[in-house]
């Protein structure tokens, strides 16, 4: 086992190149849960 593990330069599965336009789905999702979260705690609120 290596104790400093250099990043590989050709990874076996390399993600396949996205359109720059499109931003990633998990953002996406992350934005979205955090959006939906404030609004229901801002209902709580008022």
């Amino acid at each position: 086992m290596k104790t400093a593990a250099a990043p590989n330069p050709n990874p076996p599965q390399a993600p396949a190149p996205k359109p720059q336009n499109l931003p990633d789905p998990r953002e996406v999702l992350r934005i979205a849960r955090s959006e939906i979260l404030g609004l229901q705690i801002a209902q709580k609120l008022f």
